[in-house]
């Protein structure tokens, strides 16, 4: 077989035997399942690496190929492996993008409607009666909102400030806005821990899968750039740092081709 997975019972990690690639672990992510997108892109990508590693190998030991037969049949092969490697870096990406914009939503502090103007002053005499406060009050107020909850038109009217405040009361009033707008919809906090956490744990493996791919097609750093640029999806081409390629080398390629 030429992907093998294994869980270990005593740590919860995940160890994947790629044949002809190598092995590696990954560690338990708890909260997830095999079938969320990330998980689900990260095993595809690692299971044609093990196809492509295997039927490389298989080339390589073909005693019926010339040295151009075996390059003519390996150079599509490792194409589309990197190429495939990159695609799904990129597409984790989408999906991270997804949980920041579910995350922004979940923490974004109410606008005022450029009609309510009774809002827009009452902000205004909320930070001037805070401003007013000595720092020693400020300080006092800030651990009280810490014990005590309903201060929430207190923060909107100072995060909403279009006039820069001091910024270790700005963070504090922001990160106590985050606590509470998490409290406020717990399940939907939950599901961007666990979607960010898949997230993360995809893309590390995808980072394994992409330094073994580049054993696997032995390629030179040249060449991977001019196989990425190559694609046809242009966010494959951003993702030379996978594979070790340098912007430099990239900028090379693209002056070199104009």
């Amino acid at each position: 077989m030429a992907l093998k997975i294994e869980g270990d019972l005593n740590t919860g990690a995940t160890r994947y035997q790629i044949d002809h690639a190598g092995t590696f672990e990954l560690p338990p992510l708890s909260g997830s399942d095999s079938t969320k997108l990330p998980i689900v892109m990260f095993h595809a990508a690692a299971q044609h690496l093990a196809d492509t590693a295997d039927a490389i190998s298989s080339i390589d030991a073909d005693p019926t190929l010339s040295a151009l037969g075996k390059a003519q049949k390996l150079a599509p092969l490792r194409a589309e492996l990197i190429e495939k490697v990159a695609l799904t870096d990129a597409n984790v990406d989408v999906e991270e993008r997804h949980w920041s914009a579910q995350e922004k939503e979940l923490l974004q502090v109410p606008g005022i409607d450029s009609s309510n103007t009774v809002a827009a002053v009452e902000d205004r005499e909320i930070r001037d009666w805070w401003r007013g406060q000595s720092p020693e009050a400020r300080h006092a107020l800030m651990g009280k909102m810490k014990a005590e909850p309903g201060n929430e038109r207190l923060m909107i009217a100072m995060l909403r400030s279009p006039i820069p405040q001091l910024d270790h009361e700005v963070s504090f009033m922001r990160d106590l806005w985050n606590q509470l707008a998490r409290l406020n919809d717990p399940g939907k906090a939950a599901s961007i821990e666990v979607g960010r956490a898949q997230v993360e744990w995809a893309r590390r493996g995808i980072a394994t899968v992409a330094a073994f791919a580049g054993r696997v097609v032995k390629m030179d750093e040249r060449a991977l750039a001019e196989t990425l640029l190559a694609s046809q999806v242009e966010t494959v081409h951003g993702k030379h740092g996978l594979f070790g390629v340098d912007h430099q080398t990239m900028d090379n390629i693209k002056r070199a081709k104009r």
